[in-house]
């Protein structure tokens, strides 16, 4: 009777210490989109590296994505070599996954690095843009504001209309060459007078209808600019916190943190549900 009792005691400690299915599951889902990302990841760093060097980027992503396979598998292999006693193809395949890691580690740090770097990089332009608008536009209302001075100008049609219809004597028109030359005769300039006038008055016309629609386009665009950060908040978050203890600057913060987590999960996560 108790000798049954210590089996069954025994039994029920060892399914309690077992890890039941969903919760296996859930975590090889975890530890397979933590590969997924680190393929993404490395593979974007590999391609970005052999374009560099003049290679086709479908290359690096193949020779990443490879990279990244083997320094997941690698590990359970090693473990099932030791456990057979095979130390030297062990140790073999060990050093060669920890070139695998530290090539991961490193292209995991510079593509997110690169992303980081590349948001700032976009928040600059973007506000720098709105400045830029911003300015043009101020100039523009500038030169509207002294066109409209006392009154806005008559819409370039009926101006133009108004020129058309000026009649001036055939002579004074020809010898002024249509009131282009007229400084050289007062009868040349009182003549010409209004024809001179409307024409003045068409260029102010038409700089103000093209300076007008210049500032509803800028409108437009700055009403459609938005308004974004020139830095990144996760960075400026860690330099609040852990770098103040840290020393280093809150985009390698961040990237040194995304780099241990994506890394030690992808590495590991294969040979830790053996267990």
């Amino acid at each position: 009777m108790l000798r049954e009792d210590a089996v069954r005691f025994a039994d029920q400690n060892e399914q309690g210490g077992r890890i039941g299915r969903p919760t296996l599951a859930a975590l090889g889902l975890v530890v397979v989109a933590f590969m997924v990302l680190s393929l993404v990841v490395t593979a974007t760093g590999t391609a970005r590296f052999a374009t560099s060097l003049g290679y086709d980027a479908t290359a690096g992503y193949a020779v990443g994505a490879v990279f990244d396979i083997a320094k997941g598998i690698l590990p359970v292999g090693v473990l099932a070599l030791l456990a057979h006693r095979a130390f030297g193809t062990a140790a073999l395949l060990g050093i060669a996954w920890i070139c695998l890691v530290t090539f991961g580690c490193l292209a995991t740090h510079a593509t997110v690095s690169t992303a980081i770097s590349s948001i700032e990089r976009t928040g600059t332009w973007q506000m720098e843009r709105r400045g830029d608008i911003r300015r043009e536009l101020a100039s523009i209302e500038q030169q509207l504001d002294a066109l409209s001075r006392p009154a806005p100008p008559r819409p370039a049609t009926t101006v133009r209309e108004a020129l058309a219809a000026e009649r001036v004597p055939g002579s004074v028109w020809q010898d002024s060459q249509e009131c282009s030359r007229i400084q050289e005769s007062a009868h040349f300039a009182r003549a010409c007078a209004q024809v001179v006038q409307l024409r003045r008055e068409l260029a102010a016309a038409l700089d103000y209808e093209r300076l007008s629609s210049r500032a509803a386009d800028l409108r437009k665009g700055l009403a459609e600019a938005p308004i974004v950060a020139t830095s990144d908040p996760l960075p400026a978050a860690f330099s609040a916190t852990l770098g103040r203890v840290l020393p280093m600057s809150g985009a390698e913060g961040v990237a040194l943190l995304l780099t241990v987590v994506v890394e030690l999960i992808s590495c590991f996560g294969l040979a830790g549900l053996r267990f």
